[in-house]
């Protein structure tokens, strides 16, 4: 929720990364093998301005001791520099489903 995005900046949990007309939010955990991870938790914006941004979380990813990043997106980002420049690979689809009418041959 927005209130748990707030509360995440305002506790240091969530990284706020601006930029003119684009953003990200961050945050670094520990995964249960024990590796570090900054995950993109948001963005959004133009993408000539996250490139750049990208490197940038990349770097502090690295100062702050992260083996690796993630985000999940949508599979329009496989044509972006993520794919193309940047080193990123998919390695999950999410589906889902939402639940407000009947499955097929159900009701």
């Amino acid at each position: 929720t927005l209130e748990h995005v707030r509360q995440g900046l305002d506790d240091g949990t969530l990284q706020w990364w601006p930029a003119p007309s684009s953003f990200a939010i961050t945050e670094v955990h520990r995964m249960h093998s024990g590796k570090k991870a900054m995950n993109v938790f948001l963005a959004g914006g133009n993408l000539e301005e996250l490139e750049p941004l990208s490197r940038v979380l990349e770097a502090w990813a690295r100062a702050e001791g992260a083996d690796e990043m993630t985000c999940l997106g949508r599979l329009g980002w496989q044509r972006s520099f993520l794919t193309k420049r940047a080193g990123w690979a998919p390695s999950l689809l999410l589906y889902r489903k939402t639940l407000d009418t009947p499955a097929h041959g159900e009701g």
